[in-house]
């Protein structure tokens, strides 16, 4: 008979990454593997669709608890302040009184760890959790998650109550930095590759005996279809009626509020000034689920000669401008089958600080950073962003410039062109996304399954 697995989901967006990726599919021939997810996720898209394919469970969460639970999570960034300086930049999203009240819980930051862990206690466990565990009766609890999400601490502390073993994989790039405390640790927890393991010990002071290499799912595809791009390129090419011998410069749009649109406006100029159309073009794809920004427009009102609209995202991206005031809606996440399509056939990136300096990096694509602050979107400014610890060290391993003003974005782009072509720039990013992503031989499903038996 095979072992129970109560999975626990903590997003929609790890359905795409995790089980559309096959990673759980390959899983599920070895374990008995239920999934379930947050029931407030109940009616997205994504979340319909699994359930058609597998019988899917739901947690739930009362909003009260929900909150104090937030609460929690919230005083854990000040917390651990002084390991990480995500707290520094993320501060301006809290409400002064708000701010005020957990700096004097925090200080010193000993009063605070205190705080958390007897409010964790006088908190209890939740029943709904527990009751469905005590039903499920697993052999294992494996959850996937941003580290900041209140069912991740639910399930882990129904679990340790019924002394069911824990794995937590981590689902993102910066959440072992910036999305505050593990507050309850597991008996596993499963990371990107070796910056995380530092990041892990360093700032979430785990130990390491109980950390694990399992790499990224989603980027699994990356690498094997690294050899195809010749073939690739030209498909992409064909997409969008390029000419063969064009250039593709990337510029990646940024999830927090920031004005792309002037950046695409003097870049479009500098390309028509220096003559270099037809040849070079910049492919523009929006972050899907983009904060809105101040004084926002299409960038269909620039009239841009040497600027293409990213087709995957363009939809969402329209939907944005339909009504009177500019709305950023909820939309589902782009299928990653064209990310690597993408990534194969661009010539350098732009980025400003996303999870696409990586997979830009695995691609060996040269890169530019933009870390500036653009004069209007003050909520997480640009300039900040870059300063994230996970960020930092990326960049500066990879030696990548960044744009620091925007006055001075014409002369990176012409140093973007230059690098372009310099393989010594290709080799030194690619060595740096190995420091953030594992891979080897053995495929992400493999170690999950090592991982998985070590603890049954």
């Amino acid at each position: 008979m095979k072992k129970k697995i109560f999975l626990q989901l903590t997003t929609e967006i790890q359905i795409r990454n995790f089980y559309e990726t096959g990673l759980i599919e390959q899983l599920k021939k070895l374990f008995d593997i239920r999934i379930f997810l947050p029931a407030y996720l109940k009616n997205y898209p994504e979340v319909i669709s699994l359930g058609q394919k597998e019988d899917i469970g739901f947690t739930e969460i009362t909003e009260k608890r929900a909150k104090f639970i937030e609460n929690l999570i919230t005083l854990s960034w000040f917390e651990f302040r002084k390991r990480s300086n995500a707290l520094a930049i993320k501060r301006n999203r809290i409400i002064k009184r708000k701010l005020y009240f957990f700096y004097i819980l925090s200080t010193p930051t000993i009063v605070a760890k205190i705080i958390i862990k007897i409010f964790l206690l006088f908190v209890g466990i939740n029943k709904n959790i527990l009751t469905t565990l005590q039903k499920e009766k697993p052999d294992l609890v494996w959850i996937i998650s941003s580290l900041n999400e209140n069912t991740t601490i639910d399930v882990l502390k129904a679990s340790k109550k019924l002394k069911i073993k824990t794995c937590v994989t981590v689902g993102g790039w910066d959440n072992l930095v910036t999305k505050g405390t593990v507050l309850i640790k597991p008996d596993v927890l499963a990371v990107w590759g070796k910056q995380h393991l530092e990041h892990a010990v360093t700032v979430q002071k785990m130990h390491p005996s109980r950390l694990r290499v399992v790499g990224v799912p989603a980027f699994e595809t990356y690498f094997e279809n690294i050899n195809n791009s010749i073939k690739v390129k030209e498909d992409f090419y064909r997409l969008y009626r390029l000419n063969d011998n064009s250039k593709i410069i990337l510029l990646g749009g940024s999830c927090y509020p920031f004005d792309e649109a002037s950046a695409l406006l003097r870049l479009d100029k500098h390309i028509t000034s220096k003559n270099l159309n037809p040849h070079i073009k910049i492919l523009y794809r929006p972050h899907p689920w983009g904060c809105v920004r101040t004084n926002e427009f299409h960038i269909e009102k620039l009239n841009l000669k040497n600027v293409i609209l990213d087709i995957q995202v363009a939809p969402i991206y329209n939907k944005r401008f339909q009504g009177k005031e500019v709305v950023c809606e909820r939309a589902e996440a782009p299928q990653l089958d064209y990310y690597s399509l993408l990534l194969q056939s661009i010539s350098g990136c732009f980025s400003p600080y996303t999870t696409l300096l990586i997979e830009a990096a695995i691609h060996s694509i040269p890169i530019v950073a933009l870390g500036y602050f653009d004069g209007v979107n003050n909520y997480v400014r640009g300039d900040m962003l870059l300063s994230f610890k996970h960020a930092k060290q990326f960049v500066e391993l990879a030696n990548i410039p960044i744009v620091k003003n925007i006055d001075d974005i014409e002369a990176k782009f012409d140093l973007l062109l230059e690098m372009s072509d310099d393989h010594i720039v290709k080799e030194k990013v690619r060595k740096a996304a190995d420091y953030v992503v594992h891979h080897d031989n053995e495929s992400c499903s493999k170690k999950m399954e090592i991982i998985i038996n070590e603890l049954l």
